[in-house]
């Protein structure tokens, strides 16, 4: 996983109300714009796809696959970590290149194009007939730092197309220790943690569809 380019996070002041607003806006981007060219840039990452895998080309079926639902701290490009003392904070100076739900989706139908040749692989929602349709939720996706590790659970389900009824559940876990809470080593341990998971769900996939 390489990092991209850094981007800054812009603050946009809110706008007031009253006789004073113009005053007091003014003096909010100023102070807004003064903070923005002194803060940091952060260091941008994608997560990888699977470029190794055992191909499956008897898998023929149309696949549409859903962007996983995720909870606040997980539906952004930032990158939660859990302290020590309870709190949940951020992993300073780096984040996502896009929301983390859009990444996970885009991995996912890149590494089932790669895994089934033979199969037609879509966004959930593109002009595409599916037989199946893949969703997800994130459960985990972060740092914790009282195990020194990074920590990747979805819990993920196929449907069957149109009507919808699920035909398999099944939650799926990754858990590497790291040698550093550092932000490149726990990116990159998130990206293995997250291909580990990918794994799985390819080769359950390809299970379930032929049951």
């Amino acid at each position: 996983m390489q990092p991209e380019r850094g981007s800054l996070t812009v603050w946009q002041p809110k706008q007031g109300s009253g006789l004073g607003a113009p005053l007091a806006l003014l003096c909010l981007m100023t102070l807004g714009l003064s903070a923005c060219a002194n803060a940091p840039a952060l260091t941008t990452y994608d997560l990888s796809s699977l470029t190794q895998v055992r191909r499956m080309p008897g898998l023929t079926l149309q696949l549409s696959i859903g962007e996983p639902s995720a909870s606040g701290l997980l539906d952004g490009d930032r990158i939660p970590i859990r302290t020590a003392s309870g709190p949940v904070a951020y992993l300073p100076a780096v984040q996502w290149s896009e929301r983390l739900p859009r990444l996970i989706q885009s991995s996912l139908i890149q590494s089932f194009e790669l895994a089934h040749p033979r199969q037609a692989v879509a966004r959930l929602g593109d002009r595409m007939v599916a037989d199946m349709s893949l969703k997800g939720e994130i459960r985990h996706f972060e740092i914790d730092e009282s195990s020194r590790e990074a920590v990747v659970e979805l819990s993920m389900q196929i449907l069957r197309e149109p009507d919808g009824r699920v035909i398999a559940g099944q939650i799926f876990a990754a858990r590497l220790p790291l040698a550093s809470l550092e932000s490149g080593p726990a990116m990159a341990g998130l990206d293995e943690a997250f291909k580990q998971v990918a794994q799985k769900i390819l080769i359950w996939v390809g299970r379930e569809v032929h049951q």
